[in-house]
């Protein structure tokens, strides 16, 4: 039995280091990801400025002028710095079980004592889920919404429709 319960402990033990290598990769990429992002808005901006005012190049400096809005855009719409948060959550959850298995348990261990730490990571890979479908998932379901009627009202001279 108790050759089992080393055998559970140590598998348990390589999917934990296998999820946390993982997990540490994705949190470094979405943060990296979102950081690169803002400094390019922010480098778009100043050539804008470069462009418009001393190079006097109005086509090059309006795009330029429009990319950082778009990059704002896609980043927040993408949530990366709330996914790197996630991320970095759950490696920090997988590190504490990590902790657990393999300096706070009894040695030897018995398999309930493995089956505890193996039932705290579903609890938390349940509870991580849960945050990102009602946190972190991208929302379309705002486009496919017909338009609010509460915003438009009818002109009464020409009967045309005004946004509020």
């Amino acid at each position: 039995m108790e050759t089992e319960a080393k055998t559970s402990q140590h598998s348990l033990a390589i999917e934990l280091n296998s999820n946390i290598r993982e997990y540490r990769r994705l949190a470094r990429v979405a943060h990296w990801t979102s950081v690169i992002f803002m400094a390019i808005a922010l480098g778009c901006s100043i050539a804008a400025g470069i462009f418009g005012l001393v190079a006097h190049m109005p086509r090059v400096s309006g795009v330029l002028a429009i990319l950082p809005t778009l990059i704002a855009f896609v980043v927040v719409n993408l949530k990366l710095d709330g996914k790197a948060c996630w991320y970095f959550d759950k490696l920090n959850a997988f590190e504490a079980l990590r902790t657990r298995l393999l300096y706070e348990l009894p040695d030897p261990p018995t398999l309930d004592n493995i089956a505890a730490v193996a039932h705290s990571r579903t609890t938390v890979v349940d509870a991580l889920e849960q945050d990102w479908n009602k946190n972190l998932m991208l929302d379309w379901t705002a486009l496919s919404k017909p338009p609010d009627p509460r915003l438009h009202v009818k002109s009464q001279s020409n009967g045309s429709s005004v946004a509020h």
